[in-house]
């Protein structure tokens, strides 16, 4: 190959990567925006959802206390109905159980003893892999009570301490509220006014 022709192909090399280059910050420009606008758009909705809530709440409980004057409810009942011939709307009250901060001082004794205990976590990973977090940045329920479980069974007092400081930590720390709305169907029965985004339909007629 002559020195020309090398030229030629290292300009040719060195503009098809240009083009590369200039695509792929194309499409990342592109995504950025798609990005930047959807999440926007959800990030309002969210906004109106909550504000639709907390409207609902406020006005539902206010006439649920009226429906336990009339004896329709019980009071502080977690669940109930408010309906006639058209509509009905169920509300329901859950309390969410979760450990707070202090469930760490538990999982720092427990860490403690396994180094105490072994040479190599790994030969306690069935214990580590139990304080695992969830999602939410939780301790786990049911797996803090696994360890209980082989701390009890095993008669071992430094984990039988780390979840007495789990059992101070867990308890009802606020209360989740939900809202199934129905509406009368023209065969008598209740269809549901989807609310979830998830579950909503698409309208490929659109």
């Amino acid at each position: 190959m002559t020195q020309e022709e090398e030229k030629l192909l290292a300009e040719l090399q060195a503009k098809k990567q240009d083009e590369v280059k200039s695509k792929r910050l194309s499409y990342e420009e592109l995504k950025a925006d798609l990005l930047e606008k959807w999440v926007k758009k959800f990030k309002e909705e969210q906004a109106r959802l909550i504000a639709l809530k907390t409207e609902a709440y406020e006005e539902i409980t206010t006439f649920l206390k009226i429906m336990e004057e009339y004896g329709e409810v019980k009071k502080e009942q977690q669940g109930s109905s408010i309906l006639n011939d058209k509509y009905k709307v169920q509300f329901t009250m859950r309390p969410v159980r979760e450990y707070d901060e202090r469930a760490e001082l538990g999982a720092s004794k427990v860490r403690e003893w396994i180094k105490e205990e072994f040479s190599d976590e790994r030969q306690a990973e069935f214990i580590l892999d139990l304080l695992d977090k969830n999602s939410q940045g939780k301790f786990d329920y049911q797996k803090i009570q696994k360890i209980a479980k082989h701390a009890q069974e095993n008669n071992i007092t430094p984990l039988l301490e780390a979840v007495a400081l789990f059992n101070e930590a867990y308890g009802e720390r606020y209360t989740k509220f939900y809202f199934q709305v129905f509406e009368k169907g023209i065969h008598g029965g209740y269809d549901s006014i989807v609310l979830t985004f998830s579950s909503l339909s698409i309208d490929e007629g659109k």
